[in-house]
């Protein structure tokens, strides 16, 4: 097989993964240990601070650190494409502190360019085991439902959360493979626009560890990204096929 064919094949496989992408933001924190605003990830804007002060989200050993507690404390956003209809998704890695003063609060949400917070990411005591449990919210300030069994400080999981327009429901799921695996609902909501993601700081006392944020159109995209080693192993696999059938 010639450099020319071998160029046509690695351009025919990235064009189809260009033509399906539908990421909006892929975050990895990975910057300067300091505040998070100012900071612009690969795809998507401009992380800004759209409520409070004071007490700034930290970005430290390139993971984003929520730190809860009282007094003022930053809330920060990042804008992407808007987005109208369909569904819209953002997921994370996040671990939690022991806190022996956990009470509810959401911590991440959906937003427009205004105020309307939509899919609403809580954590809560636990009511059955474990330290703690998280939910979703529409709207409310309260989840609609919480995750079951509980979960543990200081373990890193996986949040996957979607919005629907045609439904107005938010599902959140944990460590969730594929779409079909079990997820707890929100209530119905009626959001015209969501155009940003945000991070919201409260005033229990709990931190929040988080990393690897992607913001998609598709559940399956909301995996982190492969590593520049996997997407050349699967380029190699694709001339293979090419040659086992020649």
């Amino acid at each position: 097989m010639n450099i020319k064919t071998i160029a046509t094949l690695t351009a025919f496989a990235t064009g189809i993964s260009a033509s399906n992408a539908a990421v909006l933001v892929t975050e990895d924190f990975a910057y300067p240990d300091g505040n998070l605003v100012g900071n612009s990830p690969s795809s998507g804007g401009t992380w800004a601070n759209h409520s409070g002060s004071g007490n700034f989200i930290q970005v430290t050993g390139e993971k984003a650190f929520l730190e809860h507690g009282s007094g003022s404390r930053e809330d920060a956003s990042i804008s992407f494409s808007s987005t109208t209809s369909g569904t819209i998704y953002y997921a994370f890695d996040f671990s939690v502190t022991a806190d022996v003063n956990l009470f509810d609060e959401y911590f991440a949400h959906f937003k427009d360019s205004g105020t309307d917070f939509t899919s609403r990411l809580h954590i809560d005591p636990a009511t059955e085991g474990g330290d703690y449990t998280v939910g979703i919210s529409g709207f409310s300030g309260a989840p609609d439902a919480t995750v079951s069994p509980a979960l543990g400080f200081g373990t890193t999981y996986r949040a996957t959360v979607r919005f629907d327009f045609g439904t107005g429901i938010s599902t959140l799921w944990i460590n969730a493979e594929t779409e079909g695996d079990p997820g707890i609902d929100s209530a119905a909501d009626t959001v015209p626009e969501i155009n940003s993601f945000a991070f919201r700081q409260a005033s229990s006392s709990e931190s929040i560890t988080v990393d690897n944020l992607v913001i998609s159109t598709t559940f399956a995209e909301t995996n982190p990204i492969p590593e520049p080693a996997t997407g050349f192993l699967g380029s190699l696999a694709l001339l293979g096929l090419v040659r086992r059938r020649r």
